[in-house]
């Protein structure tokens, strides 16, 4: 789905080179492992929640307002520049990082997780057990990478 992530991971492109986009995708998928580990562990349950819906998808919402007004703020500025000479030229630290803030940031992301991810990881562990678990990650990370 696109969202902040691909917007944050195009912008880092033109500044970092290739690399941005699998650091980025590398702090995704840590993310991503945690939410299967805490979901199979029955934090589904309470995400599920309409207040947990509501709290995520207003708080998210909110943030991602705020990111929104900023950069229309730093057009209207002149601040906002693009120049692709810089390729290469940045360091490449913290993407990882930035990858995990982007993602658990993004309210789509819970909302995915507990009413998309959470059914697809019950199907995959009712059919294979653990290992269907790990089968589903496998292939949700070679979408997400690829």
């Amino acid at each position: 789905m696109p969202g902040p992530l691909l917007t944050y991971n195009m912008n880092q492109s033109m500044r970092v080179g290739i690399r941005s986009g699998l650091l980025l995708i590398t702090g995704h998928a840590i993310l991503e492992l945690v939410t299967i580990v805490l979901l199979f562990l029955g934090a589904g349950a309470f995400l599920s929640t309409n207040i947990a819906q509501i709290v995520i998808g207003l708080v998210g919402g909110i943030v991602l307002v705020i990111f929104g007004i900023s950069m229309i703020k730093d057009v209207i500025q002149g601040k906002a520049k693009l120049n692709v000479q810089e390729k290469g030229g940045e360091h490449s630290g913290g993407l990882i990082l930035n990858g995990i803030v982007i993602s658990i940031l993004n309210p789509y992301f819970l909302i995915w997780w507990t009413v998309v991810g959470l059914g697809l990881m019950l199907a995959a562990y009712s059919a294979f057990g653990i290992i269907g678990i790990a089968i589903f990650f496998a292939g949700h990370m070679l979408a997400d990478f690829s």
